[in-house]
Order: structure tokens, then C-alpha cells, then sequence
């Protein structure tokens, strides 16, 4: 018994050693190079957890965020579909690194160095044209940078999804009114959820939401939102 007894403490102290050190978190994803030098890889930033998220991960995800989307989409003349399926893709349905440890589930970013609402994307390939420092190159896609120096990978950081929401709706309030006044003018004009809010994501990327352009963004959203009908949620906030 004592042994099985020194045995649990043993394990949960290396446990608890894994967690301090982030070695436990870490490994839900793919290693970046300042990680592990030899598996490592920069584009790994961008990926989702190993193995996440399941198609029960992708139910619950949505069905965390369902209400904030409705009630903020109401408030601010934004589809919830819209909201949604952003999320989902964005931010891998919470299963990105910035959805993941900084609740980013939209993948905003803020240009500055070190700012106090920040989280920090060590390793992300460089997207500031060539201006990052290197400290040691290990191969292709395999750069460790001097992140002290970098303007490029700062995400902001929300204390919940909820609070990203409501960021995100104010943005695009402040950046791009025009979207959500056209959402509303053509659901009064009887233009279905899922027609009106494909053409909302379309607006706001050619607006300069997306750099891929409107109809990159609005296949891409539609998709998801098409595969969960989320435009239900644009009927349950419609009926509030």
C-alpha cells in the first residue's frame, strides 16, 4: 500500500512538473523550432491541436458560443451565423493556439511590440517582411527567431470567448458599418439568413476584413455555416 502510495506522489509531482514547465500543454501541438529543433517547424503555428477538434470538439464549441453570438449579433446588426462560423474557422473551433491559450477565437492581431492586452504566437513564420530577426536556421521552415524584436505575431488576448465576440462586433461596427446595415436592408427586403449572411462575410473581406478577398471568405465561412445551418440562430435572433 505505502508503495502504490510513493508511486502516486511520485507521478504527480512529474506531472505537476510537466504542467509548470508547459511540456503537457505543449504537446497538444505540433512542435514550432524553438520547441523541439530537430521536429519543429514554423507553419506548425498555424495548425490545431493534435488530433482536435472531433466532430463532437466542433458541436460543443459551437454550442458555447451560440447565445453570446445571438445576443451580440442582435445588438450590433450581425449575423450569428456569421459570428459563428468566423469562430469556427478562425479560430479552429477553440482548438488554435491563440483560441486556445488567449480565448483569440478570430485570430486578431495587434502590430506592436509587447502590448499589455497580448499574447504572443512564438515561432509563427515571419510576416513582416524579412524584418525579424534570426537567432539560428535549422533548415527549411525550421527558423528560430529573436522574439524580443517582433511587431508581427502578438494576438489580443480576451479573458473570454464571449469578450471576443463582443470585440469582434465592435470592430466591424467601427471599421466596416456599412455591412451591417446592408445585413439588416436585405433580411427587410426578404432575402433569406443564409443568401444575407453570405453576402455579409462577402462585404466585410472586400471591405478589407480578409486579405484573400470576398469570395475567398465567402466560401469559406458559407461552408461552415452551411454544414451546421447556423443561419437557425439568425431565425432565433430575428424572433428575440
Amino acid at each position: 500500500m505505502q508503495r502504490r502510495i510513493a508511486k502516486l506522489s511520485i507521478t504527480l509531482f512529474m506531472l505537476a512538473f510537466f504542467i509548470s514547465a508547459g511540456i503537457v500543454q505543449a504537446a497538444l501541438f505540433q512542435p514550432l523550432p524553438y520547441e523541439d529543433r530537430v521536429n519543429g517547424r514554423n507553419s506548425h503555428a498555424y495548425n490545431p491541436a493534435v488530433g482536435h477538434p472531433t466532430e463532437e470538439e466542433q458541436a460543443a464549441f459551437i454550442d458555447s458560443i451560440k447565445n453570446a453570438a445571438v445576443t451580440v449579433g442582435t445588438a450590433n446588426g450581425i449575423p450569428a451565423s456569421a459570428i459563428i462560423g468566423m469562430a469556427c474557422v478562425e479560430g479552429g473551433y477553440g482548438f488554435t493556439r491563440s483560441a486556445w491559450y488567449a480565448n483569440n477565437i478570430f485570430g486578431i492581431k495587434i502590430w506592436a511590440q509587447n502590448p499589455a492586452s497580448g499574447w504572443q504566437l512564438k515561432g509563427q513564420p515571419d510576416e513582416d517582411s524579412g524584418r525579424v530577426p534570426v537567432l539560428a536556421v535549422f533548415g527549411k521552415d525550421r527558423f528560430i527567431f529573436d522574439e524580443n524584436s517582433r511587431y508581427d505575431n502578438w494576438y489580443r488576448k480576451f479573458d473570454s470567448r464571449t469578450e471576443a465576440i463582443d470585440y469582434l462586433a465592435s470592430f466591424i461596427r467601427r471599421k466596416y458599418p456599412s455591412a451591417p446595415a446592408n445585413y439588416k436592408k436585405r433580411i427587410a427586403a426578404g432575402w433569406s439568413y443564409a443568401k444575407a449572411s453570405k453576402a455579409f462575410c462577402r462585404e466585410i473581406a472586400d471591405l478589407g476584413y480578409n486579405h484573400l478577398g470576398g469570395a475567398y471568405y465567402e466560401k469559406k465561412i458559407g461552408t461552415v455555416m452551411d454544414r451546421w445551418n447556423l443561419y437557425r440562430y439568425d431565425e432565433m435572433a430575428q424572433n428575440k
